[in-house]
């Protein structure tokens, strides 16, 4: 027992001589504004009297079609009358919308713009605007006030580091508390964080981990080559070498030689007991595991060293497109400092993108986007078995990567009609009895186009695993995923919408029976007649994704129809799922969107005002190649500022 405390003591001591200094997750609003504010002071340009005209025109050009007497969104009637905003209580949350770059969806103010209205909210009679400070000087401030973030590795992070650096497969990550579950669009600041429940999990995980690798000897064999390898004896030279390998791996870095001796003093500490050698490695990667350095990864910030610089980078580029460790390759470049380099960096990111891994951070990628998530955390039952959510899952991913080795557009993604079913989505879904298990088929352009009319999509949103209507599901989607404009939170009025048992009422079909009650409700107006129009158009499958084209009431065929409104470029009816989805391929607004999204996906946060620059070249990239998610990314992950210590 003795031994035990000590052990645990000199781990802790050792991971506090190698953990981070001001370890607290950062804050980006007080960054932001600061940052703001300091756009207007020095060699500016003082306009006096005008703030709530010029304040006015701003709201009348971007925020108007949406914040008026008919629409009503977020119930404000008429977002030009300043003086009822402030009144109301409504001009601050209207700020703070604008400032996190929520509002406006269709494309984001200046920062000029934010200025004056910010100086409009303190109730300033004057407006400053500096040209002399760029947005990417912003962005630097902000990156440079954010210099301690650190992001926990994520449940599926954490078992790659694990199975790809020690071999093995440990059952019990699994078990990791929800502060450890992240996928893409969920990742915050806030998961930095670890409380005691959190820790103590992670503490005792290690030592499982660290149990399970030293059982036999063989573990140790499969990572660790050299000669005379036995659990009763191990040369110094050979301890030295597993930890430079494995420590190294654990920590994503190079181990210096005062780290290599620390890490020994915790092996010897075992020389003692039965089997030594095992014992001692065990300790070495319990220790290790309790180092910050496996826990957390790592940010870029001003007082990193050339070398550490380099492998931050590495840190970064695996993690997103492996989800792990750096491979060889890459840990041998930041070894060298290449990856400070744009040129060779963008290299290692095009070869990276193109191994399997990097085709599986496509498939996630996408899947993320569109959703799936919801279908993968949804538990089998009589009406979907695992088997068959299984099927869902790999024709969407097979769907992905068919685009990817293509052409890879955006376009083809929300239009292509070829897919890859296996033979019970055939079944369910497209309604094939035959031997088709994996084959290449083309449907019916009229009937199927893209990933908003693919099977997994439809059922990830139906009724059966959302439990909610697929038309509004669906509808919200197009609007907040692929035209970005954020419908926040619905008012808890459900229980309202139902319509009284009339006779007038039993003959409305659903479409109808939600176009009465939606569309007449005040608190339900503002939403859903941005909503429901294109939801409708995609509600005619049931929830395994199959077409039902006949109207249950009716008798008749089903409306398919529907229209787009209030958007910057995207205003359009269409006639169908398959209309819509061409139309939305086509979109500027929907490319801009994707890019966005993109951008906050390979950042782990969302838009925020200091990287406006930034996303407004990637959306211009993005356009003039066509839509190239390939390119787009890795022009993402390239950004040369991404990666400053300036």
């Amino acid at each position: 027992m003795k031994t035990l405390k000590l052990v645990i003591l000199l781990g802790f001591l050792f991971v506090l001589s190698v953990s981070y200094t001001n370890c607290g997750p950062a804050f980006e609003s007080s960054f932001i504004q600061k940052a703001e504010e300091d756009l207007g002071s020095g060699g500016a340009v003082s306009v006096s009297n005008k703030v709530e005209s010029r304040v006015e025109q701003i709201f009348t050009k971007n925020c108007a079609s949406c914040h008026n007497s008919e629409i009503k969104f977020a119930g404000i009637e008429n977002i030009t009358d300043l003086a009822a905003l402030k009144m109301s209580g409504m001009a601050n949350a209207v700020v703070a919308s604008i400032n996190s770059g929520r509002m406006p969806p269709a494309g984001h103010l200046s920062i000029s713009d934010k200025h004056i209205i910010n100086n409009w909210l303190k109730g300033l009679t004057s407006f400053e605007v500096n040209d002399s400070h760029s947005c990417v000087q912003v962005a630097a401030k902000v990156r440079k006030g954010n210099s301690n973030e650190l992001w926990l590795l994520s449940k599926s992070e954490f078992n790659n580091v694990i199975s790809e650096t020690l071999k093995i497969t440990v059952a019990d990550i699994q078990k990791l508390p929800d502060p450890f579950v992240n996928h893409g669009f969920q990742k915050n600041r806030e998961s930095a964080v670890v409380d005691d429940f959190v820790f103590s999990e992670h503490s005792r995980l290690a030592e499982v981990i660290a149990n399970q690798f030293t059982a036999n000897i063989n573990n140790v064999k499969k990572v660790l080559v050299c000669d005379n390898i036995s659990e009763n004896s191990l040369s110094k030279a050979c301890v030295d070498k597993f930890i430079k390998q494995t420590v190294g791996r654990l920590h994503r870095k190079s181990l210096s030689s005062s780290d290599i001796d620390k890490y020994y003093k915790i092996y010897q500490l075992s020389s003692d007991f039965d089997k030594p050698v095992l014992k001692g490695l065990g300790k070495v990667v319990y220790s290790a595991l309790l180092s910050p350095h496996f826990l957390y990864k790592k940010s870029i910030h001003s007082g990193l060293s050339n070398l550490d610089h380099n492998y931050v980078i590495a840190e970064d580029l695996a993690f997103h497109i492996y989800r792990s460790i750096p491979d060889d390759q890459l840990m041998i470049a930041a070894e060298r400092g290449e990856l400070t380099d744009n040129n060779a960096r963008k290299g290692h990111i095009i070869r990276m993108l193109n191994t399997d891994k990097g085709q599986e951070f496509f498939k996630k990628y996408i899947a993320d986007y569109f959703q799936m998530y919801y279908l993968e955390s949804y538990k089998p039952n009589t009406s979907l078995s695992q088997e068959v959510k299984d099927d869902y899952m790999l024709e969407f991913n097979k769907f992905v990567e068919q685009v990817m080795s293509g052409d890879s557009r955006l376009s083809s993604l929300l239009s292509s009609s070829q897919t890859s079913p296996s033979r019970s989505v055939a079944s369910l879904a497209y309604g094939l009895n035959g031997n088709n298990d994996g084959d290449l088929i083309s449907h019916n352009p009229s009937e199927r186009a893209g990933l908003l009319t693919l099977p997994g999509f439809i059922l990830t949103t139906s009724t059966l695993v959302r439990n909610a209507p697929g038309s509004i599901t669906r509808g919200v989607f197009v609007r907040e995923k692929l035209l970005c404009h954020e419908m926040g939170t619905p008012p808890a009025v459900d229980e309202q919408l139902e319509l009284e048992d009339t006779p007038e009422n039993k003959v409305l079909n659903a479409r109808e029976r939600f176009e009465k009650s939606h569309l007449v409700k005040k608190d339900c107006k503002s939403c859903h007649s941005l909503i429901d129009p294109i939801g409708f158009g995609l509600s005619y499958f049931n929830d395994f994704g199959k077409l039902e084209l006949m109207d249950p009431v009716t008798n008749g065929p089903v409306d398919k129809s529907g229209f787009v409104q209030y958007t910057e470029n995207s205003n359009f009816s269409f006639s169908d799922a398959t209309d819509l989805s061409r139309k939305l391929a086509s979109s500027v607004d929907v490319s801009n969107c994707f890019a966005k999204k993109t951008f906050e996906y390979l950042q782990g946060q969302e838009f925020a005002s200091h990287n406006l620059c930034s996303v407004q070249k990637f959306q211009k990239e993005f356009k003039d190649s066509g839509g190239n998610i390939f390119a787009l990314v890795v022009s993402i992950l390239n950004e040369p500022l991404r990666y400053s210590l300036d």
